[in-house]
Formats: C-alpha cells, structure tokens, sequence
C-alpha cells in the first residue's frame, strides 16, 4: 500500500505516501482525471456511451447485491450482457460472493442491499472492440444501524472494462479490478492469490520512546474509548470532513498524491483544529517536530503526508494523541495505522475511524471507502496481520 521510498528530486517527489523516519513524502499524483472531470470521448456517440455505461453498472451492481441479503437467484446472471467467457468466470465467483455474505453476516450482521452506480471514462474505440476505465460507486446498506451511525459503508474503485460488438449488439467481454494496493480491495473483488498470514515471532520495539508495540484487536465486548475534553479539538469537524471528501480530492486547498491516506487524514485533523508547526523553508520537510501544509508538494512536511513521519510527529514529537492498547477501543475522529511488513519504523498505511457500528467504522484516501467496519477489514488476510497502532487524538 505505502512503501519505503527514496527521494527523487530537489522538490521532494517520492514513490509512496508511507516513508520511514529518514524516507521522503508520497509522490504527487498524475492522474488528472482525479483532481477535474473525468474524460470520455472515444468517438462513441452520447446513445452509445449510456448503453456501455449501463452494461458495466449492471454487472458491477450484480456483484454487489450478491454480498448482501438481496442477492439475485444464482441464474440471473444469464440476463446480464455478458460474453461467454465473462459469464463462465462470473459463474465461479457467485460461490465466493455467497461466502463473503455469510461472513459479513457473521462479523457485523452484513448487509441488506447495495446500490451501485457507474461511471465510464478514458474510452477507446478499436472496430467493434471498445475500452474504457469504469469507476464504481457502491453503497452496501448496513442490517444493523447503531443510532447516529451512518447507514452504508461505501467505497469507489476502477477497472478496465472490455466491450466487444457482435451482430450490432454490445456485450461486456471483460472487468479486471484495478488495485491502487494489495490491502483495500472491495469485498466483491478477489486477490488474485492470498498471502500466507505474517505472524511476528517477536512483538517489536524499534522505537521504545515512541510507545512501538502493535495493539491486541480483540472484538469480544470492546467500546469506543472515552475521548478527552480538554484537547479543544472539534471532533465532529474532523468526522464530518472526512465523510465529504473521502472519494474526491481537495486539490483547491491541498496536494495530491497517488498514495493519499496520511495526506487525508493531516486534512481531517487541522480541520478539527490541530494546528500547523513550523514551515518552509525555515523548518526542513523532513523535520519529525514540524507538521505543516501550504498547498504545495514542495512545502509540504513528511509528517503531513507520509504514514511513518506522522506516527513519530503525532506519538511522539508533539504528543497530540495516546496510542491505545486495542484497535477496537478506537472512537470517532481516533487513527489507526497499519505496518504490513513487521519491518523497523515502516508504518505503511493510515486510516480514521468515522463511526461505530458493531466495530469502529473506517474510512480511507486510496483505495477510497467510507464506514467500513473495523472485524470487516481484518478479516481480510493482508489486513488481519498487520501490526496495528490505534491513536486516539
């Protein structure tokens, strides 16, 4: 998701938002289509551009809906427009979306319906052969609401779409997944190959002053934690940002980056009131006691952006949050980062926790979801053997 990096240029340019303590910020996004209004043209007509966008909303909301209660009879698949290869291999999934059901069910009491929408963009027209970038939107609808928690977890996501003409008639050929990393997929997409669980022998202490020991995560009866009163932060700001922006990008006040997690989360946090230290250039960017962001790559600190710099600046430096000793203990506004490789100082990912249901509720920049539930998550293989440092702020 966010690895080590290496600085590429007097400006500070990386390969990824999480860095070590000596690693440089993530690298700034070139994907346009991120930060405006998505591209279609191709050369399809308007008329033409609807239908295809139709074809592929209809096999992604079919997949959806098969992971919640309204899950479609298992031969409707045969209604969509699919080729035969498309079909034979969404055949082989519906088992394994069955299975996901049954174990959202189990972990949260799953989900009632989902609503999927689509959006098809980046088309290319090669004779009777078109294709395009399709980005999803879908809202899986919890079947338990705690009071005052959101009513859906949603998460937006691309995939390469094929469309192939056969005698004047449009059929989908081909969906394939696009991961930005191997640890967000949605539920309704599969990893190609699952990674063998990584169990550290020893429970790490790179950094002892920093508190550096990965939290239990322990669903069995566990509650939000109380969260202090005289911090003077407006927690609900930093909820109520994070539920804005999670699938769009502020590009009008701040940087973008192709891994944006740490980024998004430095955004909640001054929103709710954290303020800036020290600045450019008088303060370097790569100067653990800062945390600062003036719109621009260039002045712009490694703590803001990077998921490593943040935990030393957050826990440690400015002592602004406490880390806790379960991730289950997390409370609304509250972080929690991820070190995937159980390497030294490597902490690779950064998430804020947006309501509770069940389980905390986590919402992310890349892949991009919001109220996601926690038991959800770390059932996930790649997740649920990271280490993890809950942080309440």
């Amino acid at each position: 998701m966010h690895r080590r990096s290496l600085l590429l240029s007097g400006l500070g340019a990386t390969t990824a938002a999480a860095t070590a303590l000596t690693g440089a910020a993530p690298a700034p996004s070139t994907d346009r289509t991120e930060q405006s209004r998505d591209r279609k043209g191709g050369g399809l007509s308007a008329a033409q551009h609807r239908q295809l966008t139709l074809l592929v909303q209809q096999y992604l909301a079919d997949r959806a809906a098969r992971v919640t209660a309204a899950r479609p009879a298992p031969n409707q698949a045969t209604s969509l427009a699919l080729t035969s290869d498309l079909l034979r291999d969404h055949r082989s999934d519906v088992d394994r979306l069955d299975g996901v059901r049954d174990q959202t069910a189990a972990l949260h009491s799953g989900y009632t319906r989902a609503r999927t929408t689509a959006e098809l963009t980046d088309v290319t027209v090669h004779g009777r052969t078109v294709t395009a970038r399709a980005v999803e939107h879908t809202a899986l609808y919890f079947a338990r609401i705690a009071p005052g928690t959101p009513a859906s977890t949603r998460y937006r996501s691309a995939h390469h779409v094929v469309f192939h003409q056969n005698n004047g008639t449009w059929a989908l050929a081909g969906c394939r997944y696009l991961p930005t990393n191997a640890y967000s997929r949605p539920l309704t997409q599969f990893p190609e190959s699952i990674p063998e669980p990584m169990r550290p022998r020893v429970v790490p202490n790179a950094v002892p002053q920093a508190g550096r020991r990965p939290a239990k995560a322990d669903p069995s009866g566990r509650r939000p934690a109380a969260k202090p009163t005289d911090g003077g932060y407006d927690y609900s700001a930093m909820v109520s940002y994070a539920e804005q922006w999670w699938y769009d990008r502020n590009f009008l006040s701040y940087p973008v980056y192709d891994d944006d997690c740490t980024n998004f989360i430095s955004q909640c946090l001054v929103t709710g009131g954290w303020l800036t230290e020290g600045s450019w250039p008088d303060n370097p960017r790569d100067d653990n006691s800062c945390w600062y962001c003036y719109g621009f790559f260039y002045n712009t600190s490694y703590t803001w952006a990077g998921a490593e710099n943040f935990f030393v600046y957050a826990t440690q430096n400015s002592k602004r949050t406490t880390v806790l000793d379960d991730a289950y203990d997390l409370s609304p506004s509250d972080i929690l980062q991820y070190n995937f490789s159980h390497a030294p100082n490597d902490i690779q990912h950064t998430q804020i926790c947006t309501g509770w249901n069940e389980s905390p509720l986590m919402t992310e920049h890349t892949d991009d979801y919001a109220d996601r539930p926690l038991s959800e998550i770390l059932s996930d293989p790649a997740n649920g053997s990271a280490w993890l440092y809950p942080l309440q702020t």
